[in-house]
């Protein structure tokens, strides 16, 4: 099984070039590529740019932008307002760049059947008073060329029963330590998710 719960996976893509973020954690990494460096500060030479202004939200794509009570403004990142999901850029299973919903639980090798066949998600239990929501597991496909694809699958709920590990053939009952359990859906396809052009400025 995969190591510890990542909130934020780095996906190298598998055509030259494209890196793909896809992103559950604090708002800083949230910016699907798109953030400058200089944190959009303007000394009033010319120095800073304004980060909120060189992204733009869509029609179905929007921008997340986070205030202060004293004016400060800033981009946390993007809503995919048709699916009702906060989303990053990143190689969907199809090989296009897309905008995916936030993955918080990661499908490997557990099981809900003694025969290895029904896929099981897992996530890190958290030290918080109580559990938050997951809605999304995500599992990670190799290209021959060394890159990362995400395939996404919907959360159905908790699953509190017997787990195992291990392959059809090979299929142990395993005792998940510091994990919570989750059951899941038919794979979300790819075309769910919308597309993104990349192109150089």
């Amino acid at each position: 099984m995969k190591g510890t719960l990542l909130f934020a996976v780095l996906l190298a893509g598998c055509e030259a070039g494209s890196d793909a973020l896809v992103d559950g954690g604090p708002p800083g990494p949230r910016d699907g590529g798109g953030l400058p460096d200089d944190g959009g500060a303007d000394d009033g030479q010319g120095a800073g740019r304004d980060e909120i202004a060189i992204n733009k939200g869509g029609t179905r794509i929007k921008m997340r932008i986070g205030t202060t009570p004293d004016g400060a403004r800033a981009f946390l990142g993007w809503h995919d307002a048709m699916r009702g999901d906060d989303c990053a850029f990143g190689l969907a299973a199809d090989g296009q760049l897309r905008c995916l919903p936030t993955v918080t639980a990661y499908v490997d090798d557990l099981f809900a059947d003694n025969g290895c066949t029904q896929l099981l998600a897992s996530a890190n239990k958290l030290g918080c008073p109580s559990q938050p929501a997951v809605k999304y597991a995500g599992t990670y496909v190799q290209c021959a060329t060394g890159g990362t694809r995400v395939k996404v699958y919907p959360v159905t709920g908790e699953h509190t029963g017997r787990v195992f590990t291990g392959s059809p053939g090979n299929c142990s009952e395993t005792t998940p330590i510091r994990l919570m359990i989750y059951r899941i859906g038919a794979e979300v396809p790819a075309t769910a998710f919308q597309p993104v052009a990349e192109r150089l400025e």
